[in-house]
C-alpha cells in the first residue's frame, strides 16, 4: 500500500484492487461491506445496485448469492438459433461444355 500511495495509482493497481485483495487480513472495500448485509437480508438488491461501486462484480455476487439460496431462476435469455431445416438435395455434376477461346 505503501508503493500505491507514494507511487499513485496505474491500470494494473488501484486502492480498490489492493484493498480487495487483502480481505484476508481484515481490509474490506464499500462493496464487500454491502454485499454482506445484503447476504444478511439487511438490505436489498436495489439497494446494493443503487449504492454498489463495481456494478458488474456486484451482479455476480448477487446471482452467486441467490443460487446458494435457491432462489435464482433459470432465466432463458432471448437468444435463440434459427436453423435452416435441412433439405435432402443431391449434388448435380457440373457440366462442362466446349471452350470458347478468343478468336483472332
Amino acid at each position: 500500500m505503501r508503493e500505491a500511495i507514494s507511487l499513485g495509482e496505474n491500470e494494473n493497481r488501484s486502492f480498490y484492487d489492493i484493498i480487495d485483495t487483502n480481505a484476508t487480513f481484515g481490509w474490506t472495500t464499500f462493496d464487500q461491506s454491502i454485499m454482506r448485509a445484503y447476504e444478511a437480508d439487511l438490505i436489498t438488491e436495489e439497494t446494493v445496485m443503487l449504492y454498489g461501486t463495481r456494478k458488474g462484480k456486484l451482479t455476480q455476487a448477487i446471482d452467486g448469492i441467490k443460487k446458494q439460496k435457491g432462489l435464482l431462476e433459470e432465466k432463458a435469455s432471448g437468444l435463440r438459433l434459427d436453423m435452416p431445416e435441412k433439405k435432402n438435395v443431391q449434388a448435380t455434376p457440373l457440366q462442362t461444355g466446349p471452350r470458347v477461346t478468343g478468336t483472332h
